[in-house]
């Protein structure tokens, strides 16, 4: 998603980053795997959830993008990413509407002070990752609004 077309009010450019982004997470598989890192709370429970969103995709004929499909289903490529303020993977119940798209929460700080989300444009099906203090879910009064 380019700057200029973001939804987001406090979108930011961001620094080049020193590897090439194919979609193949090349530069991030050839990384060190970290004892500590974000897949290991819930290593046993994200397939369950994983399976849920697939269905829930289906239901509200979402496309999920395959990067972030290939990057959810590939565990060795969560052991790349070191814990550094005891963020896990967990991903939410459901996808939460939000301007033309949706957002679905899949990474969660573990005290509730942050959270990362993929965000799906419904017409193009660009996608883009978003990071708020707010937190959106089905179980959440701000979501129904």
């Amino acid at each position: 998603m380019r700057f200029a077309k973001s939804l987001f009010e406090e979108s930011r450019e961001q620094h080049r980053f020193p590897y090439r982004f194919d979609g193949s997470f090349g530069w991030l598989a050839g990384q060190t795997s970290h004892r500590h890192n974000i897949g290991k709370k819930t290593k046993r429970t994200l397939s369950k959830q994983w399976a849920n969103i697939l269905k829930e995709s289906r239901r509200k004929d979402i496309l999920i993008p395959q990067t972030y499909v290939d990057f959810i289903t590939t565990p060795s490529l969560h052991s790349k990413i070191r814990l550094i303020s005891d963020c896990y993977l967990g991903l939410a119940r459901t996808f939460i509407p939000f301007g033309k798209g949706h957002l679905l929460r899949f990474l969660n700080d573990s005290q509730g002070c942050a959270f990362w989300y993929v965000y799906i444009d419904g017409k193009t099906h660009n996608h883009c990752v978003v990071i708020s203090y707010d937190y959106f879910d089905a179980d959440s009064e701000d979501s129904k609004e």
